[in-house]
């Protein structure tokens, strides 16, 4: 008891230090931010309303004449609601006593072995909750909808965003390396029809590639374009600049509620994102986190670690303390900057 009291009142000051040394804002690896930046909201509860893709035009009118009634009309409301991000880890007796008897018993060791074990690992837990938001901020825009699982009991929530169907094109016949430019070329001017000039284009390696080859070729010699020659040939083609943007990061996702894991890509395959002229597609909404023990003053500390509120707690009668990281945040697409097509390559 003794032993975590001494850890609990050194550990909040170390770990602030260095985590304004290791990173300012956000894991340098994650893109989150970029395509849908932090909007603070005073409730877990979203009603978002989204906007329509109306433009009416008015008539002229006779003299003295009524002119054109324009109506109102409203986009429909998303409700949504999230739920916290947690992770967390434990030293318990167990831990701790092979611990004492790894550095004989010494009591100034053991601390010392704490104290530079644990601002790592509570960085590890905050960078685990940052890349739950940044694993459904890419597959939420990519299939208009996000999985949720319960980590006790395994079983998986699909979580419908609500967006316009007509803003997620389907190829019934995948694109191939003879056709995929001339079809990205059609939808770019589609895409530009649903949330207007387009500045980015996310893709795996697997369709630039396809788009790369289909792509026209240069001079007499028919040599292939690059890559960087194919965003400069549609750049041209549309009038603004465009940038490809290949996506292959993978991260650890948990099969069950036990510590298996399987690597999988953020982005998936055969989707290509629209990215608007504003470089953003929606927002990641993040809401305050409160718990009884705020209110009620109860045991356990709490440190704010980049928007990730950190707590740490005393279990089973002080032989065990356990460390938990949470952040109430969901990135939501915005409709009128959403368009997705599957290639199917």
């Amino acid at each position: 008891m003794e032993l975590f009291e001494k850890i609990m009142e050194l550990s909040p000051a170390e770990l602030t230090i260095q985590e304004q040394a290791r990173v300012e804002d956000n894991l340098p690896e994650l893109k989150w931010d970029l395509y849908f930046p932090t909007q603070n909201v005073n409730s877990t509860d979203l009603k978002e309303i989204t906007e329509t893709d109306y433009r009416p035009v008015a008539d002229r009118r006779e003299w003295n004449a009524p002119g054109r009634n324009i109506p109102l009309k409203m986009g429909k409301i998303r409700d949504i609601s999230m739920t916290p991000i947690e992770s967390y880890f434990k030293f318990d007796e167990k831990y701790m006593t092979k611990l004492f008897e790894r550095n004989g018993m010494n009591e100034d060791l053991v601390l010392r072995a704490i104290r530079g074990n644990l601002p790592d690992r509570v960085s590890g837990l905050v960078d685990a909750d940052y890349r739950r938001i940044e694993l459904e901020s890419f597959r939420g825009w990519a299939n208009g909808q996000i999985t949720v699982r319960n980590p006790q009991t395994n079983q998986e929530y699909t979580v419908d965003l609500d967006i316009d169907p007509n803003r997620y094109v389907t190829y019934g016949t995948p694109w191939d390396n003879t056709n995929a430019y001339e079809k990205l070329l059609q939808e770019l001017y589609n895409a530009q029809n649903y949330i207007g000039n387009i500045s980015e284009l996310v893709m795996r390696r697997s369709t630039a590639i396809a788009v790369q080859q289909s792509a026209p070729t240069i001079g007499v010699n028919t040599v292939r374009m690059t890559l960087g020659q194919v965003q400069e040939q549609l750049t041209q083609e549309m009038g603004n600049e465009i940038t490809i943007t290949i996506e292959e990061r993978t991260l650890d996702v948990f099969d069950g509620a036990g510590t298996a894991t399987t690597s999988q890509k953020i982005w998936p395959s055969g989707k290509i994102g629209f990215v608007p002229s504003n470089g953003t597609v929606g927002a990641t909404y993040m809401a305050p986190q409160v718990r009884a023990q705020s209110l009620s003053q109860v045991a356990g500390d709490r440190i704010d670690i980049r928007r990730v509120a950190v707590y740490y707690l005393q279990e089973n009668d002080g032989k065990e303390l356990k460390v938990q990281a949470q952040i109430n945040a969901l990135p939501v697409p915005a409709e009128q900057s959403t368009y997705v097509v599957d290639a199917g390559i």
